[in-house]
């Protein structure tokens, strides 16, 4: 629905006060309403209603960023999950929760140990971009900052 309200004041004004002077004179303050109710008619709300289409769903957010990012390449911007470290708490004999280890002969599952650093900094996903676009890095973690889930912790990678 498009709104002009140089015809509106047309309507409303009665046709004896329907001069030239106090047309232009009502004209002149109406222009900068039109143009702000036209600026977020055909930009503003175009544009987030294009925005509110991305979210953080894999399919949705690997789309958002090669329409974005990688405008005819081959190779496509992916997104992987990271392995997230699981910490491995050593406890007192006074706790009674020991932590077991074995030899290597005995066919457990390793435990390996980390620094705090190390849990700290681990990402949830990996954003896989190639090489040939690693220059725009920048702007690919500037959108998936703008679009990732609060608190979430990614890397970019390059293959």
């Amino acid at each position: 629905m498009n709104i002009s309200f140089l015809s509106i004041i047309n309507k409303i004004l009665p046709p004896a006060k329907r001069k030239p002077k106090t047309l232009a004179f009502l004209n002149a303050l109406v222009s900068p309403l039109q143009s702000v109710y036209d600026w977020l008619l055909l930009t503003y709300f175009p544009d987030v209603e294009r925005r509110i289409r991305w979210n953080a769903v894999v399919l949705i957010f690997e789309k958002l960023l090669n329409d974005l990012h990688n405008a005819g390449n081959p190779n496509k911007i992916f997104l992987s999950e990271s392995n997230e470290l699981q910490p491995v708490h050593i406890f007192k004999i006074t706790e009674n929760t020991p932590l077991f280890l074995y030899n290597m002969s005995e066919g457990e599952d390793p435990v390996y140990l980390y620094n705090s650093a190390e849990y700290n900094s681990a990402a949830i996903f990996t954003v896989n971009v190639p090489d040939s676009i690693s220059s725009t890095i920048p702007r690919i973690r500037a959108t998936v900052d703008k679009y990732k889930v609060a608190g979430t912790k990614y890397t970019v990678v390059t293959y």
